[in-house]
């Protein structure tokens, strides 16, 4: 059995509802967190049968740090699953509120939390998809946000051992679910931009800078949010600004002139569908 030693943000205990302690004594789950995907440690977790309820635990691991941020300090983490029938006629779409989010005894870089399994994400034979997400909130205010891939290899019931060709089969659904799931996820974040960085156009039209912000991908839409101070600045000084991502590399735009002193705008980050 694996110890978690629990945070500040939820004492490190899982409260069951019932006499019935289910200890997870197999592989985890492992949370890369470069390409965002989950990878089971062996596939003996890769099967569930139909109607399974609070007998099935899923522990995962994740680095305590990513790009610098305390995961830790993550006061809402989510597992968001889609179970689908064999047929695709029926779906169960829920969400399960992780409460055990700690670090590991014998790992202190690395935090650990638990799944209990329940009814609603067995529910019908076919296939259960999940992915994770990670926020730190503050009065209800995204302060930060970070989500794994979906995982898709979790089949339910009998006689469908080919995880690979059953995804490929749900890959419409499963393709409408992550477009759904992402696009709901939008974060305020800074940009810091330095007044030596911008670089004049070929026509002198406006100006560019590079910015490197964490989580972008190409379907990341960034929108710019001055405070009235910047903006009536910008405004008298006959400045636009504007965000562009292209493929996952952001651009600020700054038309008609640029600010001539270095400054940190705010603004919001959103994954959309292309």
């Amino acid at each position: 059995m694996t110890h978690v030693r629990g945070n500040s943000n939820n004492g490190g205990h899982i409260n069951m509802q019932h006499s019935h302690m289910i200890i997870d004594k197999d592989n985890h789950f492992i949370i890369d967190p470069v390409t965002r995907k989950i990878q089971p440690e062996t596939h003996e977790k890769n099967k569930l049968v139909e109607g399974d309820h609070n007998s099935e635990k899923y522990t995962f691991e994740i680095p305590k740090s990513i790009e610098g941020h305390d995961m830790s300090q993550c006061n809402v983490v989510q597992i968001h699953y889609l179970n689908i029938s064999s047929d695709k006629s029926k779906r169960v779409e829920d969400i399960y509120e992780v409460d055990d989010l700690g670090i590991l005894e014998d790992k202190p870089n690395t935090l650990a939390f638990t799944w209990t399994i329940k009814e609603t994400a067995t529910r019908y034979s076919g296939l259960l998809s999940f992915a994770i997400t990670f926020k730190c909130t503050t009065d209800n205010v995204v302060d930060y946000a970070w989500h794994t891939e979906i995982h898709s290899g979790i089949t339910i019931g009998t006689g469908m051992n080919n995880a690979d060709t059953i995804t490929a089969e749900y890959s419409d659904i499963l393709e409408q679910w992550r477009e759904k799931l992402f696009s709901t996820y939008e974060t305020i974040i800074s940009i810091d931009l330095k007044a030596n960085a911008w670089v004049e156009s070929v026509g002198m039209t406006y100006h560019t800078q590079n910015v490197t912000i964490p989580n972008v991908t190409a379907k990341t839409k960034i929108d710019l949010q001055p405070t009235p101070e910047q903006l009536i600045t910008m405004i008298n000084n006959g400045i636009a600004m504007f965000a562009a991502n292209d493929n996952g590399n952001v651009t600020i735009y700054s038309v008609g002139d640029k600010p001539v002193t270095d400054m940190v705008i705010q603004a919001t980050r959103k994954e959309v569908s292309p």
